[in-house]
């Protein structure tokens, strides 16, 4: 529920992976007044058992009092994505008791509110990973014109400098896109989207902003318009 003094319309906690410092960036600009983020980051990698460590931060993040969750994660490019990223999901919402949202399922929401079925998509991951997301795009409706992974490393993905991403975005533009996606949390891929959205003369969806803004959506809330993402 609410807090009444400090945030009188919604509590919302954030999950994210542990070296994941962009997403609490790209989203304090979207942040309504009355609103605070709550932001709890959680263990991520192959030897972690994510939906437990995931019930253990969201049942943490009911001390917050908070309305609602996000969880900050890009499971879509992995084998298996959606499904990993709906249990995540239902995993969240179960430990917490509030409704879970996920950057994945934020992506898709927004893709078919634009009515955008042709995206052109970049990503931090290694190039041999995209074909998990072009899958797992094509199994929600969406075709991935063109994909480029970006292959930063795991620890240095928010530091990637700002031209390479924006030379990425670059690398898959096709007359026949209709948006522009990028997943991958922590790849601080707002930071260009303005600039870049007026040069293609297309939209640009990075994840973490999209499942916030669905975040806020659910709860009836607009995000701020002062910010860039």
């Amino acid at each position: 529920m609410p807090q009444p003094t400090l945030a009188p319309s919604a509590v919302i906690g954030v999950l994210v992976p542990w070296g994941n410092t962009t997403t609490q960036l790209e989203i304090t600009p979207l942040t309504p007044t009355g609103v605070i983020n709550a932001i709890a980051r959680f263990n991520f990698g192959p030897d972690i058992d994510t939906e437990a460590e995931l019930r253990a931060v969201a049942d943490k993040l009911t001390y917050a009092e908070s309305s609602a969750m996000l969880l900050a994660l890009s499971p879509e490019m992995f084998e298996g994505g959606l499904t990993r990223a709906r249990a995540y999901q239902n995993a969240i919402a179960e430990a917490s008791g509030v409704p879970a949202f996920t950057s994945t399922d934020g992506t898709f929401h927004e893709l078919h509110r634009l009515g955008a079925t042709k995206v052109g998509l970049i990503a931090p991951a290694p190039q041999e990973r995209m074909e998990h997301a072009v899958a797992n795009f094509a199994a929600e409706g969406i075709t991935v014109v063109a994909a480029h992974g970006m292959n930063c490393g795991l620890e240095n993905i928010k530091a990637t400098p700002l031209e390479d991403i924006a030379e990425a975005f670059r690398t898959v533009d096709h007359p026949d896109i209709e948006a522009f996606v990028q997943t991958g949390t922590g790849l601080p891929a707002f930071a260009v989207t303005e600039e870049l959205e007026a040069e293609f003369g297309r939209p640009i969806i990075t994840s973490s902003a999209a499942g916030y803004r669905q975040t806020l959506e659910a709860l009836g809330l607009a995000p701020s318009t002062g910010g860039v993402a």
